[in-house]
């Protein structure tokens, strides 16, 4: 594809926008490619504004009217190919009736809802769409939602290395800013607080840690309509831990710089991109033996993995990983040098170009592990 059109859905602009980014950023051929985006405005100094040349109401005129604006759109700017990034771009899409344009449908999130599995079905039929699945998990997903095995791609996402390097030297600002002492144990909770994510399991097993670590921090970052609960939470609790929710006020990739350990209570399907990010950041990381998990963890290895997310089992591998330090520092070595091989920007944007040459030149899909 010489001339992409992006069509993205501004409600998941948190969890895409590090996929999406790089892309733009490249000089050839993403840097001058259009993004048509559905639903509300972005606000002015979001990094993906500039690149964003008209909006498709989400409510107005529904999904036909959404169609026919994309397809207006694509009548304009003449691409060569469609990149939709996220299930919630399909509708409009399959509505404007581009079939005669390649499709590249890129998904992050292994997590089938009952929508999502309708349009896995509408888009069964559709001979010239590439699903690029951003972990394995996602892959089996769409494999067992009846997609051909030779129309996904597994592409490993990209981390931003020096983001985490200056994330890193700002551990020392950023725990003062927060209120932590430097020699205060801090456990990071993932971004997007979610009910699939644990968070709320997360806060208890942090809270039983607390008993035996009166000294631990625990950082919830992101914006949710669960922070609340967790607020109330921790009135229960008698002699609370100290919790710190930073909101969007901090990149990710800074919290992990102040962070010793992630914890990963997640109770299913999800989001597993900020995995790589801590990988690559080199912060040990204790999760929940879930698909989504063991896909990146190692027992023992290069993390701590519990078959049960009951907090006090939790709580138990916190404490452990906190007595053990040398292990820490040992699976940090393991983490980097993996990320490094695996994750990097030149190696994602090469692959990414390559898909996008590959799918233009021919409809008829092979299957390519990355």
């Amino acid at each position: 594809m010489k001339r992409i059109l992006h069509v993205i859905a501004t409600s998941d602009v948190l969890e895409m926008g590090s996929l999406l980014l790089p892309l733009l950023r490249r000089s050839s051929p993403f840097e001058s490619q259009p993004i048509i985006a559905v639903g509300r405005h972005l606000d002015p100094w979001h990094p993906l504004t500039p690149h964003i040349v008209e909006y498709i109401p989400k409510r107005l005129g529904g999904l036909i009217a959404q169609g026919l604006m994309l397809q207006q759109a694509c009548t304009r700017f003449q691409p060569d190919g469609l990149s939709l990034w996220g299930f919630s771009t399909v509708p409009a899409a399959l509505n404007a009736r581009l079939n005669h344009l390649p499709w590249i449908l890129n998904v992050w999130n292994p997590h089938v809802t009952a929508q999502s599995a309708r349009l896995i079905a509408a888009l069964r039929e559709q001979s010239h769409v590439r699903i690029v699945c951003f972990c394995e998990r996602i892959q089996r997903r769409m494999v067992e939602n009846g997609i051909p095995l030779e129309s996904c791609t597994v592409v490993q996402p990209p981390v931003d290395f020096d983001s985490l390097k200056q994330g890193r030297t700002m551990r020392s600002d950023l725990r003062a800013t927060l209120e932590i002492r430097q020699d205060q144990p801090v456990v990071l909770l993932p971004p997007h607080p979610s009910e699939r994510g644990g968070h709320e399991l997360g806060l208890w097993a942090a809270a039983v840690a607390n008993r035996l670590m009166p000294e631990l921090v625990l950082i919830v970052p992101g914006q949710s309509s669960l922070i609340s609960k967790l607020l109330r939470h921790i009135l229960r609790i008698p002699n609370p831990p100290f919790v710190r929710f930073t909101g969007d006020e901090y990149p990710f990739e800074a919290l992990l710089g102040a962070a010793d350990l992630l914890l990963v209570p997640t109770t299913g399907d999800g989001p597993t991109t900020f995995l790589c990010t801590a990988m690559a950041a080199g912060i040990p990381i204790v999760g929940c033996r879930h698909e989504c998990v063991a896909e990146y963890l190692v027992d023992g290895v290069n993390g701590w993995l519990v078959s049960s997310s009951e907090p006090i089992v939790l709580a138990g591998k916190i404490i452990e990983a906190f007595e053990h330090r040398h292990r820490m520092l040992h699976m940090n070595e393991i983490n980097t040098t993996q990320a490094s091989e695996l994750f990097g920007i030149g190696r994602y944007l090469e692959t990414m170009l390559n898909l996008c040459r590959g799918h233009s030149a021919s409809s008829c899909l092979c299957h390519s592990r990355v």
